[in-house]
């Protein structure tokens, strides 16, 4: 008879980096970075969604910050 005991490859160590989520799977621990980054999990960078010129209107400026972006309108619109 085999006995198996359940570890959470998440803890008491976290393998990902500090804004990842660590998924505990039968293999071992996943980490994914949330969204408005990208990386492995093990390193997880502000992804700089003002890179697509057209994701705010004509009379808008996009402005990135950590995780996600705004768009405001030029002044004087």
């Amino acid at each position: 008879m085999r006995l198996f005991i359940e570890v959470n490859s998440c803890e008491p160590k976290e393998p990902c980096a500090h804004l990842a989520v660590c998924i505990d799977t039968v293999n071992g621990a996943v980490c994914q970075c949330p969204p408005g980054y990208q990386g492995d999990g093990a390193v997880c960078e502000d992804l700089d969604e003002c890179l697509d010129k057209t994701i705010c209107g004509t009379n808008q400026k996009c402005l990135n910050i950590p995780g996600s972006y705004t768009c405001v309108d030029y002044e004087g619109n």
